[in-house]
């Protein structure tokens, strides 16, 4: 019987190899995926820069950045849901090839909302915009980005190679609760990071 220590670490292992697998046989989807994430912050940052100057700015700042004043935790949850909810779509479109559109339209809106509210946040609150944005939200969002985009990729790889047999169900589910774990470790460790840089807002996207 294998120790503890050994398991985790061939479970590491084998995720690894299935990663690896997955990118070099959806290479055109991996970095279509990195296209339409690139091209649609971009246009996120793009569209908040030109609206600055106008009054609608006042708008667009609700749309996805949250005064923490009142506590840490509803945040936490708010931010925690939409990446659930993000999550499971995904994993419905991954049962078809047909939802692959609709899955890339999903990823690039929330990649459009991210660049959006970092610019707004970098230039309505200055310098403490410039911190919570490039240290907190930035990675933290990007890396909940890539889980998700990696998370659908291996679900779609799943679909595929267990059509014809039920352990494709088992690796599915596998799969998906690895994927809350994830997003779930990326809000923790979000909330510390706001908690050591006292932040006064955060995004909810």
């Amino acid at each position: 019987m294998l120790s503890k220590s050994k398991r985790k670490n061939r479970f590491f292992h084998d995720l690894k190899d299935l990663i690896c697998d997955c990118f070099f046989e959806s290479k055109f989807k991996f970095f279509l995926t990195l296209f339409v994430v690139l091209i649609a912050l971009v246009t996120g940052i793009i569209v908040a820069a030109k609206c600055f100057s106008s009054a609608s700015i006042n708008k667009l700042s609700d749309y996805g950045i949250v005064d923490l004043s009142k506590g840490l935790s509803s945040p936490f949850f708010a931010r925690l849901f939409s990446m659930i909810l993000v999550l499971l779509l995904l994993f419905g479109f991954s049962y078809t090839k047909f939802c692959l559109p609709l899955a890339l339209l999903l990823i690039a809106y929330r990649s459009y909302l991210l660049g959006l509210n970092l610019a707004i946040m970098f230039l309505l609150f200055g310098f403490s915009g410039i911190i919570i944005s490039v240290i907190v939200a930035l990675p933290c969002q990007l890396i909940c980005l890539a889980v998700l985009s990696i998370f659908y990729l291996l679900q779609c790889k799943c679909t595929k190679d267990f059509s014809c047999c039920h352990k494709g169900g088992g690796e599915k589910v596998r799969l998906l609760l690895l994927g809350l774990i994830a997003l779930l470790l990326v809000c923790i460790l979000e909330t510390l990071l706001l908690l050591l840089f006292n932040a006064k807002v955060i995004l909810v996207i």
